[in-house]
């Protein structure tokens, strides 16, 4: 987990004051049609754009684009400045994959998942980092969870999920 959307010290990221974030709400699968548009973001596959990937496990890796996206095709950041610019912020925020990923390391310093001591050449030096990583000249934690998980009870949960009682989404357009 980063930051929480109403997490004080997540303020002044990109330039937007708590005061000014909408706080908690729906998920994100429903964010694209908010606010105030239906028309679904066409966005670059994996290979078509630079940036940085990490699961559960922690690593930090960078990606590679391969080729150019198509016309008309944005790439993550960009559809993602579409929301804060349909509500006056999109200036603030940048597209370029570098620079998000700097808004992460500040965002980040100091919760759970710290990436505030990763950067794009540490993860090409080292093949990539694990986080959390508070420090540019610490190694990162290989383990996230060495002996509890943050439960209260310090135990992982399992939650089994009915998969045919849930709505399918396809990211290629709607079910």
């Amino acid at each position: 987990m980063y930051r929480r959307i109403d997490d004080a010290l997540a303020a002044g990221i990109g330039g937007v004051s708590t005061v000014d974030t909408p706080g908690s709400g729906a998920s994100a699968v429903v964010q694209p049609d908010r606010p105030g548009t239906t028309e679904r973001p066409r966005v670059a596959q994996r290979v078509e754009e630079d940036g940085t990937t990490t699961n559960l496990e922690g690593p930090v890796l960078c990606r590679r684009a391969l080729r150019e996206p198509p016309p008309g095709v944005g790439t993550d950041p960009g559809v993602l400045i579409g929301p804060g610019a349909r509500i006056g912020y999109g200036a603030r925020f940048d597209d370029e994959s570098r620079a998000v990923f700097g808004e992460l390391r500040r965002a980040s310093a100091g919760g759970p998942a710290d990436h505030a001591g990763v950067t794009w050449e540490r993860i090409d030096a080292d093949g990539g980092v694990f986080r959390p990583c508070p420090e540019d000249d610490r190694p990162g934690t290989p383990r996230l969870f060495p002996g509890t998980c943050p439960t209260p009870e310090g135990r992982a949960r399992f939650v089994a999920v009915d998969h045919a009682r849930r709505p399918t989404r396809y990211a290629s357009g709607p079910a």
